[in-house]
């Protein structure tokens, strides 16, 4: 369920509205709003939290995931890869537009499927790293897509096959992948530095 914890007493209680969603979220500030809104996406659903308020969605069926990540580019938040409610690991992405109010279903956005991604997003791209494939193995896979079009730019491997890695974007324009899982498991205790320009 969707929760608000106290940073004060640290003490968590359900948002009302959201007790049967759980998943991914991201956050955005809309033009002129004090508040950040933030974007929950999961296998139940979707929807906007801001403050103690939350406004249930109606995305496609598409859209709904788990072991997807969540981000924001250019202020459209983008849902990539994950499984569906079967397990049928996905593809897809999912865009959610907050100004439109509109979500976007992207299909075959990757060229490998994958769930437990790393992304992130740089002054330029969009950095989709590792993951579980369809056979849920780990892949060294790294997609990149062009930031504003979403459109793919190149493809390139890591030095380690990784499941559910950190990915930051470094101010630089570089992206640092690190940790993450092997094939049996167990914790990646490496660093890589992506430069793609």
């Amino acid at each position: 369920p969707l929760g608000i914890i106290d940073a004060q007493t640290g003490t968590a209680s359900p948002l009302p509205g959201g007790e049967t969603l759980s998943g991914r979220a991201t956050s955005f500030a809309l033009p002129d709003e004090l508040f950040s809104t933030a974007l929950v996406v999961g296998l139940d659903g979707a929807a906007l939290v801001r403050e103690r308020d939350v406004l249930v969605l109606s995305p496609p069926d598409q859209a709904l995931r788990t072991g997807h990540q969540l981000v924001l580019s250019d202020q459209v938040a983008i849902a990539v890869g994950g499984e569906d409610d079967i397990g049928t690991v996905l593809g897809s992405a999912v865009t959610y537009d907050p100004l439109e109010q509109t979500f976007a279903v992207l299909n075959d956005f990757l060229a490998d499927p994958r769930t437990q991604v790393g992304v992130a997003v740089t002054g330029r791209y969009l950095v989709v790293a590792g993951g579980l494939d369809v056979t849920d193995q780990p892949t060294a896979t790294i997609e990149v897509f062009d930031r504003s079009t979403l459109e793919p730019v190149r493809t390139l491997t890591m030095v380690s096959e990784r499941s559910a890695p950190t990915v930051v974007a470094l101010g630089n324009g570089q992206v640092l992948i690190a940790g993450g899982l092997d094939a049996g498991g167990l914790p990646i205790a490496t660093l890589e530095l992506l430069t793609m320009d």
